[in-house]
């Protein structure tokens, strides 16, 4: 899952679906995920990704970058 830590309702909410999901929370800005999200990503090869939010949450340019 990612979500952007400014609308905290999505990741709150998103948090408690993680943990029921086993799966992990991974934090981005709006326009660019961070060196440390895409470390993570990276080291535990995540290759799915549901973004919790809309695009006024999470932007394009951080779908563009998981896509790769």
């Amino acid at each position: 899952y990612i979500a952007t830590g400014n609308t905290f309702a999505d990741a709150l909410t998103g948090s408690v679906l993680a943990a029921k999901e086993n799966a992990s929370l991974v934090l981005t800005r709006q326009d660019k995920l961070p060196d440390s999200s895409l470390s993570i990503l990276s080291e535990r090869k995540m290759t799915k990704h549901k973004i919790l939010g809309g695009a006024g949450s999470v932007g394009n340019s951080v779908v563009d970058q998981l896509r790769k």
